[in-house]
């Protein structure tokens, strides 16, 4: 009678060979850039949908990274220098798309203090950058049956708010320029075989099965 001792180690090799044919997870990642542009603004930014046939969409996350570089202008209608203290602009920036995505930043530049001449002072250069994060629904991102279409996103700027302290007769106001980019990352599942991982453990089991026919012949 043959001896088939070894066939276990080769039902093992080929369990393991199929098992390497598993659910691995992925991220697909799309970027866009927007800016500069004077505040207030709105574009729009077209991505690709999710195509289905890469395997499930388990999550969607929007994020916005924004850079602004604003102007604070201070008016001093007093006749007299004046201190000034706290300065700021501050330039909301929100990336909106189907599903509830909503990611909003605020760069906030400053504050600074100084004086104010009589008249119309001008602080240009000012920088700050911030970013904001959405987990929209994932419905809205997966593509329909027959292939990849396209989805909407929208970032818009509004007017920055500048504000600070002085005496009466001291205002704070000014104009800025947001730039930056908007990214949409999938993450996803899909069963795919780990190809080498596959083959090594195909190899054994062959290996394994040549050893019991030498032992059993």
């Amino acid at each position: 009678m043959k001896n088939l001792t070894n066939l276990p180690c080769l039902a093992v090799g080929v369990a393991l060979a199929c098992a390497a044919a598993s659910v691995q997870g992925a991220t697909i990642t799309q970027t866009q850039s927007y800016g500069p542009s004077t505040v207030p603004f709105s574009t729009t930014k077209l991505f690709n949908l999710f195509d289905s046939n890469l395997g499930t969409l388990t999550s969607v996350e929007v994020i916005l990274n924004t850079t602004a570089t604003a102007e604070v202008d201070i008016f001093n209608i007093t006749g007299i220098p004046q201190a000034f203290t706290g300065a700021t602009a501050t330039v909301p920036v929100t990336a909106t798309g189907p599903g509830g995505a909503s990611a909003s930043t605020a760069p906030t530049a400053g504050p600074f203090s100084g004086t104010a001449n009589p008249g119309l002072n001008s602080f240009p250069g000012l920088t700050a950058s911030a970013m904001g994060t959405s987990f929209p629904s994932v419905a809205p991102y997966e593509a329909p049956s027959g292939g990849i279409n396209l989805v909407t996103l929208t970032v818009a700027g509004v007017n920055g708010n500048y504000s600070g302290s002085a005496a009466p007769g001291v205002f704070f106001g000014g104009s800025a320029t947001a730039s930056g980019t908007v990214q949409l990352i999938y993450t996803y599942t899909s069963t795919v075989p780990d190809g080498g991982v596959t083959l090594a453990l195909l190899g054994s089991a062959l290996t394994g099965l040549a050893f019991a026919r030498r032992k059993s012949a």
